[in-house]
């Protein structure tokens, strides 16, 4: 599924930056996104279970071609950064109780050593693909709403520790995907559009991360829903 999802983004990235119709524009946005990851349980030793809840504040900007595929049905492709985070966490231990912090087994110059982090995060590429549907709401300003896939590649991850240096590593690999409703809200002033946007993820798969106790990263998370988003956005119309 992943696979085939990152190359059909690929094939129509590389169609819409391609085609000359002259409806189409260039568009760069800038959000933020918050998510709340569902619960899992693992055990770090065979006597000690621990239970995690964990969310996450991430951002992101990108940049899209906008091609105009009839009068209102427009398909938009682009590339764009994300801070993929998992920024505040609870941590239920039966011996211990509850903390803010998760369990790491973390490696430096070859050792092995458990700590905890509180927040941890993956820098990712996304390509992005919206199909979205434009109609007027009064004068010069417009409605766009589509439904957003993006694929997310980490070309390095950061993981924090409590007085000392976060530890970073540089692992390039894919991370999942996101599929969304976008809702934009467009003031048109001459070839110039801009305005906020409303991002409510539908459904997320997310890598595990071998970093932590019990996880793999060979293996995925999904969630469905629990978040939303917020962004701005400005478009320039090509059109002559």
């Amino acid at each position: 599924m992943k696979t085939r999802l990152l190359i059909v983004n690929f094939l129509l990235l590389a169609y819409c930056v391609c085609s000359q119709d002259q409806g189409n524009s260039i568009e760069g946005e800038f959000y933020f996104r918050y998510d709340k990851y569902p619960a899992f349980s693992y055990s770090p030793n065979p006597t000690r279970m621990h239970k995690v809840n964990s969310s996450g504040t991430s951002f992101g900007a990108a940049l899209a071609y906008r091609l105009q595929m009839q009068q209102r049905f427009f398909l938009k492709a682009g590339i764009g950064y994300c801070k993929y985070s998992f920024s505040k966490m609870k941590v239920y231990d039966p011996i211990f109780g509850e903390t803010n912090a998760r369990l790491t087994l973390y490696m430096p110059q070859n050792t092995r050593v458990y700590l905890a982090t509180p927040k941890y995060w993956y820098n990712c590429i996304s390509i992005n693909i919206v199909p979205e549907y434009h109609f007027a709401l009064g004068k010069n300003w417009l409605v766009a709403t589509g439904l957003g896939i993006k694929n997310y590649l980490t070309f390095s991850q950061v993981y924090s520790f409590k007085n000392i240096e976060s530890a970073k590593s540089r692992r390039f690999h894919y991370q999942g995907y996101s599929i969304s409703g976008q809702f934009s809200f467009f003031r048109q002033s001459g070839k110039v559009m801009f305005g906020p946007r409303i991002i409510v993820p539908f459904f997320d798969c997310y890598k595990q991360d071998n970093i932590f106790p019990s996880e793999n990263n060979s293996l995925s998370r999904s969630k469905w829903f629990q978040g939303l988003g917020l962004g701005i956005s400005c478009a320039y119309s090509l059109k002559k």
